[in-house]
């Protein structure tokens, strides 16, 4: 078979949705892009890939044992290019990485990064290895030239106990000869403990006392990203903060929960929708100061409000960053925000990143975050935080949060049937979720309510009729 010139990279994954699109993220932003991604899938749950992957769906539910090789198998019979390199799918990289691997693999058929480091993000456990003669898979690139006899040394494991695939390949080609691990370029960082399906490298039992040290603020993980941007210096701040979506402490985020606990504020909540009733609002008629407001949504863009809650991402690009600066005490978050009205599978703090407005709030500490029930399936719910159930409306989220830490007695307005907004928001497009109108959101909020036994009294409802 002849090979293309050119980059394949192939990575084996099955029921980590989050870790993988991680994985997408570290690829797009490679200086060297592939030619070829090839994504084989063996999960439980299909894995839904967005950058134009050659994806290919394995199922053998009755096989026991690591699926990694039969994995690699299937993906080794596609590779296309002359240069193959393999991106785990729960692993960091670093920009460079493709770019690197591919000078090395000019020189050498089999080239990976040595003094391999691992990190436990459940664990905050860490550890540099000293590897010297072989490479990690997750850092092991090859010519075009060894596919077929990698493919025969993975075959060959389905006949061991052994999963680890690296050592036999490092072995099988050192003893003829062939092969370099280079010298430690910072350009990939092993990560464990993600949500998902566990592995069976050292990696994922990493525990501080245990054969590993402690890293409870993310400081040493930081610190190895920052390396990865060698004398570039204007690249350093960057890629250490990516440690924050490892340690979302360190970008200043805060759960609801424990945020609402320590407030000291008594007064009655408000809970502002964008319904026709919101227009008492406008009118003055209500004495606002009374409450502590709570605004869904767009309301923070015409509101000043004491938290404001969104649950779809468009909500915080179309809301100026003033507002949302100087609009509201504090904004309200589920841990995967919906993107076209579904749970993103990356998590609030990759958003963090990317998004200038939101990183400065968690700085000031006055991004919080909760876990949303339909976002369950990613597996990033801590066990004490509770998950939250919403149908299609947020204000059913909203109120589920307000109740679950102590409020009994809620005013409302804006919280409207039919299928209108107030005039202020008349510029939005309303029910962007499919539903008919309004009113469905509304009975379920009375569910809601009474299910905690929430009081409820609307304010504005004769203008808004």
């Amino acid at each position: 078979m002849s090979y293309a010139p050119g980059v394949s990279i192939i990575t084996p994954t099955g029921d980590r949705p989050v870790a993988f699109a991680l994985a997408e993220r570290w690829v797009a932003r490679q200086t060297r892009p592939p030619e070829q991604w090839i994504v084989v899938d063996d999960g439980r749950v299909e894995t839904t890939p967005r950058a134009g992957q050659e994806y290919v769906r394995r199922s053998e539910p009755n096989v026991a044992g690591p699926s990694l090789n039969r994995n690699l198998i299937v993906a080794l019979r596609r590779v296309r290019h002359e240069f193959v390199v393999v991106v785990e799918d729960d692993d960091w990289y670093s920009p460079t990485y493709l770019e690197r691997m591919v000078a090395h693999l000019q020189e050498t058929p089999l080239a990976g990064e040595g003094r391999a480091r691992y990190y436990n993000v459940r664990n905050r456990g860490y550890r540099q290895l000293v590897n010297h003669r072989h490479a990690s898979l997750c850092q092991t690139g090859f010519s075009s030239k060894l596919v077929a006899p990698i493919a025969e040394d993975a075959r060959a494991l389905l006949r061991c106990s052994t999963p680890f695939v690296d050592l036999r390949i490092w072995r099988h080609f050192r003893q003829r000869g062939v092969g370099r691990v280079f010298a430690q370029e910072n350009l990939a960082v092993g990560i464990k403990g993600m949500p998902g399906r566990g592995g069976y490298g050292m990696g994922h039992r990493l525990r501080p006392g245990d054969g590993a040290r402690h890293d409870p603020g993310g400081d040493v993980l930081a610190s190895w990203f920052a390396a990865a941007a060698g004398r570039e210096a204007d690249q350093r701040r960057p890629l250490a903060g990516d440690a924050g979506i490892y340690c979302p402490e360190r970008l200043g985020l805060r759960s609801w929960r424990a945020w609402a606990a320590e407030s000291a504020d008594e007064r009655p909540w408000l809970l502002i929708g964008k319904g026709p009733s919101a227009e008492v609002l406008d009118r003055r008629s209500i004495d606002v100061a009374a409450f502590r407001t709570f605004g869904l949504n767009h309301v923070v863009r015409d509101h000043d409000v004491d938290v404001a809650h969104a649950i779809d991402l468009d909500v915080v690009d179309q809301v100026s960053p003033e507002r949302w600066r100087d609009g509201c005490g504090v904004l309200v978050m589920p841990w995967h925000p919906h993107v076209d009205s579904r749970p993103d599978p990356l998590p609030l703090p990759v958003h963090v990143l990317d998004r200038p407005i939101l990183r400065e709030l968690a700085a000031a500490g006055r991004l919080m975050w909760y876990h949303l029930e339909n976002s369950e399936p990613y597996g990033t719910r801590p066990a004490d935080e509770p998950a939250i159930p919403v149908r299609y409306f947020s204000s059913e989220a909203a109120l589920e949060l307000l109740a679950r830490t102590g409020c009994r007695r809620l005013a409302t307005t804006g919280i409207d049937g039919g299928r209108a907004y107030a005039a202020a928001w008349s510029d939005l497009v309303p029910l962007t979720n499919g539903r008919q109108s309004f009113d469905e959101g509304v009975r379920k909020f009375h569910e809601v309510a009474a299910s905690h036994r929430v009081a409820l009294e609307r304010l504005g409802v004769e203008r808004a009729a």
